[in-house]
């Protein structure tokens, strides 16, 4: 099993030894949120900002993911709409 793989079971094993450590809860969510497992991830970033409101990575990260998850909703609106047919036309496209 490549290294980043086992990213998650390392981060599980330092909180257990650590459960308020806020860069390794903040650094958790952050792979979590590369794995595209964004519930996961907001639930840390929301543990991190329990123990320290004021922590500028964690506001930064849970940010960025609340707007992604807003972006992905509206795109998946669409989802169902007739998909446009692009031609084109003496080297334009119409």
């Amino acid at each position: 099993m490549p290294e980043f793989r086992k990213s998650l079971k390392y981060y599980d094993k330092s909180l257990a030894i650590n459960p308020n450590d806020i860069t390794l809860l903040n650094n958790k969510g952050v792979e979590l949120t590369s794995r595209r497992r964004h519930k996961k991830a907001l639930e840390c970033f929301d543990k991190v900002l329990e123990l320290n409101p004021e922590y500028a990575a964690a506001l930064h990260n849970k940010s960025f993911l609340e707007n992604h998850r807003k972006t992905l909703n509206i795109a998946q609106l669409f989802d169902g709409y007739p998909k446009l047919k692009v031609t084109e036309k003496a080297g334009k496209l119409f």
